[in-house]
C-alpha cells in the first residue's frame, strides 16, 4: 500500500510440511522456498499443528493451517481484466465486470477484454455499475438497465438490499472553494439521496452491511494528514433512511487512504469490520474491529500482521456456512521481492485471522472477490494473466 512500509520485517517461525507429498505437486519458487519458514503472525491453529497435503499444480500449500481449504474447481484464466464481483443469476453465482458502466458476465465472454477496476456492486440479483463518465446504472435480474445517478467517474460502488428497498452508495465528486473533493452518497430505490460523508471529509471508499431493519455505511475519508475509518447506521422511518451521527472507528496517517472497509453483519447484533494497512512505521497487516452495531464506537484493532508492507494488499470477506472467511494476499516472506500468497482463514468471535491454507498467488493479483455458494466458498482473482474463478471446500477446524 505504501513503499516505506516495506521496511517491515516480522519474527519468521518454522513451518512444518509433510514429506509425502505427491509428484504432481506445485513447486514453489526459491523466494517462496526460503520464506516457507515464515507464518503470518495470526492466531496459533492450535497446540498440534497440522500441514495441508500439498496441492495438484498449480496450487501448493506450505503454511501449517486449522483445519483445511481445497480448491475443487479451479478455471483457467480467461483473457479479462477487471475487478469481479458475485451476483446470483438465474439461481446460481456468477461473476460480472464492469465494462464502462455495462456488466459482463464472464460465463460469457468470449476473447479478451479490459473491464474496469471499479466493480459493479451487487445487492441480491441486481447490479449497479459506473461508467468512466460517472453514469450508475441499475440492471435488474433480467438485464434490463435504467440510470439511476451521477457519481465520480468509475466511482466505487456498494450495494445492498434493506427489506424490499434497494441501497446503492457511490462517491460523488463536488466543487468546493478548496478543490474537487469526493463525498460518499447513497440513494435509494424510492429515489431518495443523502449524504453519507461529513463537510470536508475526502471520501476514498465505502461498504454497506445490512442487517434486520438497519443499514450500516462504513467510508474512508482521508484529509492532508489524517484517514478515518467511519461508520454510520441509518433506519428507515416513514418510508425514508434517516442517519444516526457517524462514529470514528479509526485513525490512521494520511498516506492510509488507499485502504478500503469491508463488513458483514455478525449474530447478537454485532458487525465485523476489515481492512489492510501499515499498523505503524515498521508493520503491516489486516485489522480487524468488532462493533456493537446498536452502539458504534472506537474500539482498538485486531491485527494480523504480514511478514512486509505490500502496495496492492487485495483481500475480501464473506460469511459462508454461519462464519466468517476471509482471502487476501500476503508476502511469503520479508524479503522486497518475494513471492506472493493467496491465503485462506476464519476470522473467530474475537476477530482473530485463523489461516485454513494458501498457494502462490497468481502474477500481480489486483481485486479479489469472494461468495458462499452452498458447500464452498468460491473466488475471483483478477490478476495480470486475467481473471481466474476458483472454488474452493473448506473442512471444519481441528
Amino acid at each position: 500500500m505504501r513503499q516505506f512500509v516495506r521496511i517491515a520485517c516480522i519474527a519468521s517461525l518454522l513451518a512444518s510440511c509433510k514429506k509425502d507429498a505427491p509428484s504432481d505437486a506445485a513447486a514453489l519458487p526459491a523466494s517462496a522456498k526460503t520464506a516457507a519458514a515464515a507464518a503470518p503472525v495470526s492466531v496459533p491453529a492450535s497446540s498440534m499443528r497440522t500441514a495441508v497435503a500439498p496441492l495438484a499444480s498449480p496450487f501448493a500449500s506450505r503454511a501449517p493451517t486449522k483445519g483445511r481449504c481445497r480448491p475443487r474447481i479451479a478455471d483457467a484464466p480467461k483473457p479479462i481484466r477487471g475487478a469481479g464481483s458475485f451476483v446470483t443469476r438465474d439461481g446460481k453465482i456468477s461473476v460480472a465486470v464492469n465494462d464502462d458502466g455495462v456488466p459482463r458476465f464472464v460465463d460469457d465472454v468470449n476473447g479478451a477484454l479490459k473491464a474496469s477496476r471499479s466493480p459493479c456492486a451487487a445487492a441480491a440479483d441486481t447490479l449497479y455499475c459506473a461508467s468512466t463518465k460517472g453514469i450508475i446504472r441499475r440492471y435488474d435480474a433480467k438485464g434490463a438497465a435504467s440510470d439511476v445517478t451521477e457519481g465520480a467517474a468509475s466511482a466505487q460502488l456498494a450495494a445492498a438490499k434493506l427489506g424490499d428497498r434497494e441501497v446503492v452508495a457511490f462517491l460523488r465528486a463536488v466543487q468546493t472553494p478548496s478543490g474537487v473533493v469526493r463525498e460518499a452518497w447513497a440513494r435509494t430505490s424510492e429515489g431518495q439521496v443523502v449524504k453519507i460523508s461529513d463537510d470536508g471529509a475526502g471520501a476514498t471508499s465505502l461498504d454497506i452491511v445490512t442487517s434486520n431493519e438497519r443499514i450500516t455505511f462504513l467510508t474512508v475519508e482521508a484529509r492532508t494528514s489524517l484517514a478515518t475509518l467511519t461508520a454510520r447506521n441509518a433506519s428507515v422511518k416513514d418510508g425514508r433512511l434517516v442517519l444516526a451521527p457517524a462514529t470514528v472507528v479509526f485513525a490512521g496517517g494520511g498516506g492510509d487512504y488507499l485502504l478500503e472497509p469491508r463488513g458483514v453483519a455478525l449474530s447478537g447484533g454485532r458487525l465485523l469490520l476489515a481492512t489492510v494497512l501499515p499498523q505503524d512505521l515498521h508493520a503491516f497487516g489486516s485489522a480487524v474491529f468488532i462493533l456493537d452495531a446498536n452502539h458504534l464506537t472506537n474500539i482498538e484493532p485486531v491485527w494480523s500482521l504480514y511478514p512486509r508492507g505490500l502496495d496492492d494488499a487485495a483481500f475480501a470477506v464473506t460469511v459462508h456456512q454461519g462464519k466468517t472467511w476471509m482471502v487476501r494476499v500476503k508476502p511469503t516472506s520479508a524479503e522486497g521481492h518475494s513471492a506472493l500468497a493467496l491465503e485462506v482463514g476464519q476470522l473467530d468471535e474475537a476477530g482473530r485471522f485463523v489461516t485454513f491454507g494458501e498457494r502462490m498467488a497468481p502474477e500481480n493479483p489486483a481485486h479479489l472477490a469472494l461468495a458462499s455458494d452452498r458447500d464452498a466458498l468460491v473466488m475471483y482473482v483478477d490478476g495480470d494473466r486475467g481473471g481466474q474463478r476458483e472454488r474452493w471446500v473448506c473442512g471444519e477446524a481441528r
